[in-house]
């Protein structure tokens, strides 16, 4: 029994590292890489935001639209950047019609921006970010005490208008440089972010058709202000995810999240707790059950399930979807430009997509959950050892339950044996005696049964 229970507790523990929260080693605060193009992403933030127009970016507003309509002007004018056209979109534009949290019909779109390879059958990658923001709800009452919900819009910089800043520079970076690639790179502004990321959705759609095609989406979310930069590829490992983590956490101050260290504390519109992945929040959340190899990056301070909201740093007030998250008070407060992360998180992009490694491991569909591959789908094989030790334990206990049916049966037999015993001594017959009566008794049986024979 002992070692049946140490064998239990073997296998159970093997199971158990693999959902243990873990965190990859991760280059501290002090950043082995520098940022990139700081000044140029600052340029692109800032005029951006010039604008108040583009203050107010609620799924399907009139701000929205015209800060997409800047996005779409401003690129495809750029020599080297085309706007798509490709049957979904259209002149760079593709349409997202959707209905709203209050049930009411809209219409917004998507930006697409491609970065063209000289081979006509490249495949294509795409990094993708929102553009909308969050509306931030406050309370006024009248002298009756009546409450008016108000609906206040700020720069939110860290929502969403830095990693559109930051994929602005970074495609005007790469076409007046003339890069050489062998796969197109689409920049994808998606619009009705804030309504169930309506615009990632739409744009899903759109890839889905040939997924071989389109196998790797980069999804930026929250990367302006962090302690840490943190990048998710999926929950178990595989050759893409490793090579990822090879690259991202070679620097840039990037932990990896996966399995529960991904979970958060969130509050939903009325305030009851509930819980988020971290790592397939906004537009990630997409495509993160898809077949599509997807790397999230996003950036802040999180420790698991005990992170109270989305906290970005431990030493200052939580920003995201406050009137906090603004170009002021981050440079105020975190005393450093506003697009000194960004310049990471470009840097970062640059490197991983740039490496000799990456085609043959990002652009090569591996996988996924739904497949049989055991050798290549860690999923499948902690399903099987999980299984295999259900099994092992049915069948200990079905060795263990004979054991116990023989032994009872034995202890039986010996009882039988001890009452025999007691019976004799009682009876006062010897052993030697009854050996005798017994003799006696077979050959007078034998005698007989001979002389039927002879009859």
């Amino acid at each position: 029994m002992k070692k049946l229970m140490v064998v239990l507790i073997a296998h159970f523990l093997a199971i158990y590292s693999f959902f243990v929260p873990h965190v990859n080693s991760f280059a501290s605060a002090e950043y082995e890489e520098s940022p990139i193009m700081v000044s140029e992403i600052k340029s692109e933030l800032v005029s951006l935001l010039s604008s108040d127009a583009r203050i107010i970016r609620k799924g399907g507003s009139d701000g929205e639209k015209n800060t997409l309509e800047y996005i779409l002007s401003n690129l495809a004018g750029v020599s080297g950047l085309t706007a798509i056209n490709n049957g979904y979109f259209n002149a760079g534009k593709q349409i997202v019609d959707f209905e709203d949290s209050d049930g009411f019909s809209k219409s917004t779109y998507n930006v697409g921006i491609r970065y063209p390879s000289t081979n006509a059958s490249a495949k294509t990658i795409s990094i993708l970010t929102n553009v909308s923001n969050t509306p931030i709800i406050t309370y006024s009452y009248d002298s009756n005490g009546n409450a008016k919900k108000n609906y206040n819009y700020v720069e939110a910089v860290n929502e969403s208008a830095g990693s559109v800043a930051m994929m602005m520079a970074m495609a005007k970076y790469l076409a007046n440089n003339s890069f050489t690639f062998n796969f197109n790179i689409d920049f994808i502004f998606c619009g009705a972010g804030d309504e169930n990321s309506c615009g990632a959705q739409a744009y899903k759609r759109s890839i889905s058709q040939d997924i071989s095609k389109n196998p790797l989406i980069i999804c930026l979310n929250k990367i302006t202000v962090g302690d840490y930069n943190y990048f998710y590829a999926q929950d178990f490992s595989s050759e893409y995810e490793k090579y990822v983590a090879k690259y991202l956490n070679s620097g840039y101050g990037f932990k990896e999240f996966n399995k529960t260290t991904a979970l958060v504390n969130n509050y939903s519109t009325n305030n009851e707790m509930a819980f988020a992945h971290a790592g397939i929040e906004g537009p990630a959340e997409v495509f993160a059950d898809t077949a599509f190899n997807l790397v999230s990056i996003f950036s802040g301070n999180y420790n698991g399930i005990s992170s109270l909201g989305r906290p970005e740093s431990s030493t200052h007030a939580e920003l995201t979807n406050t009137i906090l998250d603004t170009t002021a008070y981050i440079e105020i407060e975190y005393k450093r430009n506003v697009a000194n992360n960004l310049g990471l998180i470009c840097a970062s992009t640059l490197k991983l997509i740039s490496s000799e490694e990456f085609e043959a491991n990002a652009l090569k569909l591996h996988s996924n959950l739904s497949k049989t591959n055991i050798a290549n789908n860690e999923a499948l094989v902690l399903f099987i050892s999980g299984i295999s030790v259900v099994l092992m334990f049915v069948v200990y206990y079905a060795i263990y339950s004979s054991m116990i049916k023989k032994s009872k049966k034995r202890m039986s037999s010996e009882q039988l044996a001890s009452v025999v015993m007691q019976i004799t001594r009682e009876s006062n017959i010897g052993a030697n005696e009854l050996k005798e009566k017994i003799e006696e008794k077979v050959e007078e049986d034998t005698s007989k049964n001979n002389e039927d024979d002879k009859q």
